[in-house]
């Protein structure tokens, strides 16, 4: 198998030629696509890294899809991209949408858009395929298009390496049978890094309720990345929003002196090392020292909206994976129906040990329920948290074992994707 690549450029809304870039998916291919040049093959795959763009380019309400306005102008330019049109037309390629970013794909303006641009364009349908890292819970609106729905970060987390995940699956395994014999020494987990307005929530509420003792808590707002930056009014207009407050509400003086107290502890570290820049290299790494010696974990994810979900997916990444690798039960400030989303895919929650219907709610109910169930595990004793989790073995042995049997049938299903692809050039 062959492939060339481009990649999106969102300042100047085109594809560009590249012979660098790494497409992860390939890794785990049993017989793996090599990059050509461009114009040396007589079939390959035209593989667009869209890792630059995803949901601004795949989703608009009622107008045109920029992803399929870009394709159609860049076929039949003159660029680099304009020289694979023959080759499409006379079915030697395919195109394959490769995202690395939560993408919108799944509305009848996107796969209507997409029907009119091949149908412009002379192009069959099974020439397109997708790859995208979101999970639709209750399936796809259109199933005439190739599209593969893998579980990136779970990957990532791994290394793209299958003898690795079954590595850390033993290691936690273990350390688990070991582990029974002693108290861990924190109740919680919370780690964050970058700047969003439900982690000044939840830490904030840590704070505001003296959790802090209790849990180990990182928030690396206002550290040396320059692009981590938070002024405080920003931050005040996040926890009003949080609580239900427009922007023109006004704290008491006491309130403001809390948050002014909590806002200049900003950076707040816990396992990092002073003046370092996390990467998401390094966000990813499965063994975590303050995982192994804590009994549950708060995930805040990449996203939790305050509104309703509008195409039924969610994003998950390494901060959920982590956890369930490390068999830590949680409690997950993500989208509506995240939960719902990780039992359709055959992981089990935790339900009654943890009240799950905040899974169900948006905004401030939600955070009302997260919040009460902080305040009762935090403030829990060791003894009496010890026991808590402990209840729950089973479920996180279940869970280790299903992350495993995901990580293995994604792979595979990876393979098919790719050479069912390549057999219909």
């Amino acid at each position: 198998m062959n492939y060339v690549s481009f990649k999106i450029n969102i300042d100047t809304e085109s594809f560009d030629y590249c012979i660098d870039n790494n497409i992860e998916v390939f890794s785990l291919m049993k017989n793996t696509p090599q990059r050509v040049v461009l114009g040396d093959a007589k079939k390959y795959f035209v593989v667009i890294d869209c890792s630059t763009a995803a949901e601004n380019w795949t989703y608009n309400s009622d107008g045109n899809i920029l992803l399929f306005d870009v394709l159609e102008r860049e076929l039949k330019s003159d660029s680099k991209f304009g020289l694979i049109y023959k080759d499409l037309l006379e079915r030697k390629c395919s195109i394959l949408f490769y995202f690395r970013e939560r993408t919108f794909i799944n509305t009848d303006n996107f796969f209507s858009h997409l029907n009119s641009t091949l149908q412009k364009l002379n192009l069959n349908k099974n020439q397109i395929l997708f790859s995208i890292i979101e999970f639709y819970y209750d399936g796809l609106k259109n199933n005439d298009y190739q599209i593969l729905q893998i579980p990136y970060y779970a990957f990532n987390t791994c290394w793209w390496n299958s003898k690795r995940v079954k590595r850390l699956k033993d290691f936690y395994s273990l350390y688990s049978d070991y582990s029974k014999t002693f108290l861990r020494q924190k109740n919680f987990i919370c780690t964050n890094n970058r700047i969003r307005h439900f982690r000044s929530w939840v830490t904030y509420t840590f704070f505001e309720n003296n959790l802090f003792d209790k849990g180990y808590v990182s928030y690396l707002a206002n550290n040396d990345d320059p692009e981590n930056k938070y002024n405080f009014d920003d931050f005040l207009l996040d926890i009003k929003h949080s609580h239900g407050n427009n922007s023109e509400h006004i704290f008491s003086d006491e309130k403001n002196r809390k948050l002014k107290e909590f806002y200049d502890l900003l950076p707040i570290e816990c396992d990092t090392k002073k003046n370092e820049r996390v990467t998401n290299h390094e966000s990813g790494m499965a063994i975590q020292g303050i995982m192994l010696n804590s009994y549950f974990n708060i995930i805040t994810e990449a996203s939790a909206n305050y509104t309703k979900n509008p195409v039924g997916n969610v994003f998950i990444t390494e901060k959920t994976w982590k956890p369930i690798l490390a068999r830590q039960p949680f409690i997950l400030i993500g989208q509506e129906k995240h939960l719902y989303a990780l039992r359709k895919m055959g992981f089990k929650t935790f339900e009654p040990f943890i009240d799950e219907s905040y899974d169900e709610e948006l905004g401030t109910k939600k955070y009302d329920i997260i919040e009460k169930e902080i305040k009762r595990l935090g403030n829990m004793s060791r003894n009496e948290i010890d026991d808590w989790y402990w209840e729950m073995d089973e479920i996180l042995q279940y869970n280790s074992n299903n992350f495993l049997s995901m990580f293995r049938r994604s792979v595979s299903n990876v393979n098919n994707f790719i050479e069912g692809g390549w057999s219909r050039i």
